[in-house]
């Protein structure tokens, strides 16, 4: 019975140096009261969080991801916006060596949770490879450099 009482002082985060058994039962009783009213106020305050996170979203959506590839001439801009994402910019750059070009520039900036993309590139033509992804491939042949099929392999990858 005594190592019981003793498990429950210890219960008490500063339990006081001398105290009945009754006294130390009740005061228990209280410590365990005020713990559930504590786990109510912090359950609230949670699901105001929650409430007030869904409103944000819904006022502010994330952006879809945005890609777009221009060409003028034997060159192209390829324009990536998308929300933040580690390792992006390389899996990228990856992605558009696939289709044999040559890089002439690239950078990436970042505003708020968006993050901009723009990688120069030449298009060697005659061009003719495979580009395989993990749901398609595409075809680049016939000297003509697909900028559509580009686009949406990058899509896919920034979708991911």
């Amino acid at each position: 019975m005594n190592q019981l009482f003793a498990r429950m002082e210890a219960v008490l985060p500063e339990p006081p140096p001398k105290m009945t058994k009754p006294a130390l039962v009740d005061e228990v009783l209280k410590y365990i009261q005020g713990l559930q009213v504590e786990l109510e106020d912090l359950s609230e305050k949670r699901k105001a969080a929650q409430k007030a996170a869904r409103m944000r979203r819904a006022l502010h959506p994330t952006p879809a991801p945005n890609v777009a590839v221009t060409m003028c001439g034997s060159s192209a801009l390829v324009t990536v916006i998308s929300k933040r994402q580690q390792d992006l910019f390389s899996k990228i750059l990856h992605l558009v060596a696939r289709f044999q070009v040559e890089l002439v520039g690239a950078s990436v900036s970042t505003a708020s949770s968006s993050m901009f993309h723009h990688i120069h590139i030449k298009v060697n033509i005659p061009l003719c490879s495979s580009v395989f992804s993990s749901h398609c491939v595409w075809q680049a042949c016939k000297q003509d450099f697909s900028s559509e099929a580009l686009e949406e392999a990058l899509r896919q990858l920034v979708s991911r």
